[in-house]
Protein backbone atom coordinates (compact mmCIF):
# COMPACT_ATOMS: atom_id res chain seq x y z
CA UNK A 1 0.00 0.00 0.00
CA UNK A 2 0.90 3.66 -0.88
CA UNK A 3 0.78 6.74 1.29
CA UNK A 4 -1.26 7.92 -1.64
CA UNK A 5 -3.65 5.21 -1.86
CA UNK A 6 -5.11 7.54 1.19
CA UNK A 7 -5.04 11.09 -0.96
CA UNK A 8 -8.53 12.88 -1.20
CA UNK A 9 -8.33 14.88 -4.12
CA UNK A 10 -10.88 17.17 -3.15
CA UNK A 11 -9.57 18.74 -0.31
CA UNK A 12 -5.38 17.91 -1.05
CA UNK A 13 -4.56 15.47 2.00
CA UNK A 14 -3.08 12.45 2.78
CA UNK A 15 -4.44 10.41 5.42
CA UNK A 16 -1.42 8.99 7.10
CA UNK A 17 -0.42 8.43 10.91
CA UNK A 18 3.21 7.83 9.78
CA UNK A 19 3.84 11.11 7.22
CA UNK A 20 2.13 12.90 9.67
CA UNK A 21 3.98 11.58 12.98
CA UNK A 22 7.43 12.54 10.36
CA UNK A 23 6.38 16.06 9.54
CA UNK A 24 5.67 16.74 13.07
CA UNK A 25 9.00 14.88 14.52
CA UNK A 26 10.64 17.70 11.69
CA UNK A 27 9.00 20.57 12.65
CA UNK A 28 10.20 19.93 16.12
CA UNK A 29 13.65 19.00 14.85
CA UNK A 30 13.30 22.52 13.00
CA UNK A 31 12.69 24.24 15.52
CA UNK A 32 15.11 22.82 17.73
CA UNK A 33 18.07 23.21 15.59
CA UNK A 34 16.90 27.25 14.84
CA UNK A 35 17.05 27.86 18.65
CA UNK A 36 20.08 25.95 18.95
CA UNK A 37 21.49 27.73 16.10
CA UNK A 38 20.65 31.22 17.62
CA UNK A 39 22.68 30.24 21.03
CA UNK A 40 25.77 29.20 19.46
CA UNK A 41 25.61 32.39 17.74
CA UNK A 42 25.18 34.33 20.38
CA UNK A 43 27.99 32.19 22.32
CA UNK A 44 30.53 32.72 19.47
CA UNK A 45 29.96 35.92 20.12
CA UNK A 46 30.64 36.27 23.02
CA UNK A 47 33.66 33.87 22.58
CA UNK A 48 34.71 36.46 20.54
CA UNK A 49 35.33 38.87 22.75
CA UNK A 50 36.94 37.29 24.93
CA UNK A 51 39.51 35.97 22.21
CA UNK A 52 39.38 39.45 20.61
CA UNK A 53 40.39 41.08 24.35
CA UNK A 54 43.37 38.58 24.81
CA UNK A 55 44.78 39.28 21.02
CA UNK A 56 45.04 42.55 21.26
CA UNK A 57 46.55 42.03 24.83
CA UNK A 58 49.10 40.16 22.94
CA UNK A 59 49.18 42.00 19.81
CA UNK A 60 50.24 44.91 22.18
CA UNK A 61 52.75 42.99 24.13
CA UNK A 62 54.62 41.41 21.54
CA UNK A 63 54.05 44.41 19.11
CA UNK A 64 53.10 41.90 16.22
CA UNK A 65 49.95 40.17 15.09
CA UNK A 66 49.95 37.12 17.26
CA UNK A 67 48.05 34.98 14.40
CA UNK A 68 45.89 32.25 16.18
CA UNK A 69 44.94 31.86 19.49
CA UNK A 70 44.32 28.99 21.81
CA UNK A 71 42.53 30.43 24.90
CA UNK A 72 42.10 28.27 28.04
CA UNK A 73 39.95 29.41 30.71
CA UNK A 74 39.64 27.49 33.99
CA UNK A 75 36.50 26.79 36.00
CA UNK A 76 35.49 27.12 39.25
CA UNK A 77 36.24 22.78 39.51
CA UNK A 78 39.74 23.48 38.37
CA UNK A 79 38.49 22.14 34.80
CA UNK A 80 40.30 23.41 32.04
CA UNK A 81 38.23 24.26 28.56
CA UNK A 82 39.71 25.63 25.24
CA UNK A 83 38.60 27.21 21.90
CA UNK A 84 40.69 28.41 19.12
CA UNK A 85 40.24 32.37 18.14
CA UNK A 86 41.24 32.76 14.54
CA UNK A 87 41.33 36.48 13.15
CA UNK A 88 41.74 36.73 9.40
CA UNK A 89 42.86 39.37 6.89
CA UNK A 90 39.35 39.57 5.67
CA UNK A 91 37.02 42.09 6.90
CA UNK A 92 33.36 43.57 6.71
CA UNK A 93 31.77 44.80 3.66
CA UNK A 94 31.56 48.61 3.30
CA UNK A 95 28.52 49.40 1.20
CA UNK A 96 29.19 53.69 0.74
CA UNK A 97 31.48 56.47 0.82
CA UNK A 98 29.77 57.36 3.67
CA UNK A 99 31.15 53.74 6.00
CA UNK A 100 34.15 53.89 4.17
CA UNK A 101 35.03 57.79 5.42
CA UNK A 102 33.68 57.10 8.76
CA UNK A 103 36.10 53.60 9.28
CA UNK A 104 38.94 56.12 8.00
CA UNK A 105 38.06 59.08 10.41
CA UNK A 106 38.05 56.43 13.54
CA UNK A 107 40.97 54.67 12.53
CA UNK A 108 42.89 57.85 11.59
CA UNK A 109 44.94 56.00 8.72
CA UNK A 110 43.88 55.39 5.00
CA UNK A 111 43.15 51.19 5.55
CA UNK A 112 39.87 51.85 2.81
CA UNK A 113 40.90 50.39 -0.78
CA UNK A 114 38.45 52.50 -3.13
CA UNK A 115 38.11 51.57 -6.70
CA UNK A 116 36.29 53.44 -9.58
CA UNK A 117 34.47 51.05 -11.88
CA UNK A 118 32.97 52.88 -14.94
CA UNK A 119 30.31 51.15 -17.35
CA UNK A 120 27.93 51.31 -19.64
CA UNK A 121 24.28 51.19 -18.91
CA UNK A 122 22.93 48.34 -21.07
CA UNK A 123 19.80 49.98 -21.85
CA UNK A 124 21.53 52.92 -23.36
CA UNK A 125 24.16 50.85 -25.01
CA UNK A 126 21.65 48.60 -26.91
CA UNK A 127 19.55 51.93 -27.89
CA UNK A 128 22.68 53.58 -29.40
CA UNK A 129 24.85 50.39 -30.61
CA UNK A 130 25.03 51.43 -34.02
CA UNK A 131 26.96 54.66 -32.92
CA UNK A 132 28.47 53.73 -30.55
CA UNK A 133 31.58 53.07 -32.55
CA UNK A 134 31.39 56.53 -33.98
CA UNK A 135 31.41 58.80 -30.98
CA UNK A 136 30.36 59.05 -27.22
CA UNK A 137 30.48 62.25 -25.87
CA UNK A 138 30.69 64.47 -29.34
CA UNK A 139 28.04 63.12 -30.96
CA UNK A 140 25.16 64.94 -32.36
CA UNK A 141 23.27 61.78 -32.57
CA UNK A 142 22.63 61.06 -28.73
CA UNK A 143 20.66 63.44 -26.22
CA UNK A 144 22.43 65.69 -24.73
CA UNK A 145 20.91 64.52 -21.34
CA UNK A 146 21.62 60.39 -21.97
CA UNK A 147 25.35 61.53 -23.07
CA UNK A 148 26.02 61.70 -19.03
CA UNK A 149 24.08 58.36 -18.23
CA UNK A 150 25.66 56.75 -20.96
CA UNK A 151 29.11 55.70 -18.98
CA UNK A 152 27.92 54.44 -15.12
CA UNK A 153 30.41 54.56 -12.65
CA UNK A 154 30.12 52.89 -9.36
CA UNK A 155 33.27 52.87 -6.44
CA UNK A 156 33.53 49.98 -4.65
CA UNK A 157 35.86 49.73 -1.39
CA UNK A 158 37.70 47.34 1.22
CA UNK A 159 40.00 47.49 3.71
CA UNK A 160 43.42 46.91 2.94
CA UNK A 161 44.74 43.21 2.85
CA UNK A 162 47.56 43.11 5.97
CA UNK A 163 45.92 45.09 7.79
CA UNK A 164 46.04 42.47 10.23
CA UNK A 165 49.34 42.36 10.57
CA UNK A 166 49.93 46.21 10.29
CA UNK A 167 47.60 46.99 13.89
CA UNK A 168 50.63 47.39 15.69
CA UNK A 169 51.28 50.92 13.75
CA UNK A 170 47.89 52.56 15.11
CA UNK A 171 47.44 54.09 18.57
CA UNK A 172 44.42 51.83 19.13
CA UNK A 173 44.12 48.43 18.27
CA UNK A 174 41.41 48.02 19.55
CA UNK A 175 39.50 50.59 17.94
CA UNK A 176 40.83 49.61 14.33
CA UNK A 177 39.18 46.10 15.23
CA UNK A 178 35.98 47.79 15.98
CA UNK A 179 36.02 49.52 12.92
CA UNK A 180 37.15 47.14 10.30
CA UNK A 181 35.78 43.99 12.04
CA UNK A 182 37.91 41.34 10.69
CA UNK A 183 36.31 37.74 10.15
CA UNK A 184 36.95 35.96 13.29
CA UNK A 185 36.51 32.13 13.53
CA UNK A 186 35.77 30.29 16.58
CA UNK A 187 36.78 26.54 16.71
CA UNK A 188 37.34 23.43 18.83
CA UNK A 189 35.65 24.31 21.97
CA UNK A 190 36.56 21.53 24.14
CA UNK A 191 36.36 20.85 28.06
CA UNK A 192 38.82 18.44 29.86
Amino acid sequence: MDIFDNYHEDNDKIIDQETFEKVKQLQEITSEVKDLSLKEKAIKEDLKQTGKSKFIEKYQKDNQNPGTLTIEVEGDLGETARFTFSPSDKYKAIKSSKEADLIESNVGEKVVERELIHSFDPKLLEKYKETISNMIFNSEEIENEDKSKLIVAEEKYKIKPGLINEMVNYEDIQEVMDNVKPVISIKNPKVD
